[in-house]
């Protein structure tokens, strides 16, 4: 790896316990092992650094204690686990895919996408008032974005139980209700991360009703969009 290469990367300070001495040298423990030090320097960044575990840090930040000896000093700390470099994720999205009931919405998310995106992946956009889960064309590798106002559902659950079953693909569920707006959290049917009918509920259970004759408005509503998908 180049020396450009190496200073755009990120390290994780994994958590230790330090123990100084009497003879000027300091002992870190952790999960994986355990070792002296003895550079003064190394023993100023250990008990800099010895509350913030699991932090990040850049190349910029271990230059400031051990300047021309950075790359030595890197390779010293990787060795005995006190940090380890910093996996990015990678989902492999070839494909962004935007379904939408609402077409003005959709409109300015189709606009920022194919701006911010254009150049690197595909994105393609679709828009019906009437949206059905049966519209979905989901291939592994796709990202899809879906974006309901109004709130319905059935078909909410008709989408994630499609795209629950390619297993390489990616919901982003994005919704209006109760007159405010919701993300879900990025959903993967194999990963088993907590989908949408999971954040669904709790924001249901967490509305503040008014109880008529043991019968909520909440309730009224659900009923209503259940048994009639038109409803408005």
């Amino acid at each position: 790896m180049n020396a450009s290469v190496s200073c755009l990367k990120s390290y994780r300070l994994n958590q230790y316990i330090l123990h100084e001495l009497d003879s000027d040298e300091v002992i870190v423990q952790n999960a994986k092992g355990i070792v002296r030090a003895y550079d003064s320097r190394l023993k100023d960044f250990l008990k800099e650094w010895d509350e913030f575990g699991t932090a990040l840090l850049s190349y910029s930040d271990f230059e400031k204690f051990f300047g021309k000896d950075t790359k030595e000093a890197l390779e010293f700390l990787k060795e005995y686990h006190i940090i380890e470099d910093k996996i990015e994720p990678n989902l492999n999205i070839k494909r962004i895919s935007v379904y939408t009931n609402n077409v003005e919405v959709g409109g300015y998310i189709e606009k920022i996408l194919r701006i911010d995106y254009k150049q690197d992946i595909d994105v393609s956009m679709f828009y019906n008032r009437e949206l059905s889960p049966k519209q979905l064309e989901i291939q592994e590798g796709d990202l899809i974005l879906v974006f309901l106002n109004p709130y319905n559902r059935r078909v909410a659950k008709g989408i994630r139980d499609k795209v629950k079953s390619v297993e390489k693909a990616f919901l982003l569920f994005t919704y209006v209700y109760g007159n405010c707006f919701y993300m879900d959290s990025l959903y993967n049917g194999f990963l088993k991360p907590p989908c949408h009918l999971c954040h669904i509920s709790y924001i249901e259970s967490s509305i503040r009703t008014t109880d008529y004759n043991g019968i909520t408005y909440q309730h009224i509503i659900d009923s209503l969009y259940s048994d009639r998908s038109f409803f408005r």
